[in-house]
């Protein structure tokens, strides 16, 4: 009896050995380590391209974006890896000629943005959006307008169209002052 009851002891304590075992096999596990890939080059044709430039691609790095030749970036101007493993994207970010002085943009439910001035006839405007990979806006929803009427409103802006010339002009103005700069 005094063996039967020995051996169910020693192995009650094996199996309690072998336990703790392997519990601390789990506790001890080296962290991963995250890193994200090259970050991607945002692209419009033989236009322009947004580089990225990066010291590091570990969780909590920030790459710095920069713009070809001739081309000045506008809007945000960095990303960061994110924990999961990937770049936040590229938002609100966009490389414009560099003779464009004044731009803003903006994101909107998945799509930017590019407040443009510039004075030219709807087709020059048109050509010019396509040569930055965009569009002329085309207002679909309330919300949407909203939107850009709230920018407008933000920037002080009012648009001016003149039929006789086919010219769209955008001009600051002033609420103050009653005056267009």
């Amino acid at each position: 009896m005094k063996s039967v009851i020995f051996t169910i002891t020693v192995l009650l304590g094996l199996l309690f050995v072998l336990v703790i075992e392997v519990k601390s096999k789990r506790c001890h596990k080296t962290p991963t380590v995250v890193e994200c890939p090259d970050p991607l080059t945002r692209t419009c044709g033989k236009n322009w391209n947004i580089t990225v430039i990066t010291k590091d691609k570990f969780v909590g790095a920030t790459g710095i974006l920069n713009c070809s030749a001739g081309y000045s970036l506008s809007g945000n101007s960095s990303i960061t890896c994110l924990q999961s493993g990937v770049w936040s994207p590229i938002t609100a970010a966009i490389c414009v000629p560099d003779d464009l002085l004044r731009t803003y943009v903006y994101d909107f439910r998945g799509s930017t943005y590019t407040f443009v001035f510039k004075t030219k006839t709807y087709i020059q405007a048109k050509e010019y959006c396509l040569s930055m990979c965009g569009t002329l806006v085309e207002i679909n929803n309330k919300e949407e307008n909203q939107f850009i009427y709230s920018v407008i409103q933000e920037r002080c802006l009012t648009n001016y169209h003149d039929d006789n010339d086919q010219t769209m002009r955008t001009y600051r103005y002033n609420k103050r002052s009653n005056k267009i700069c």
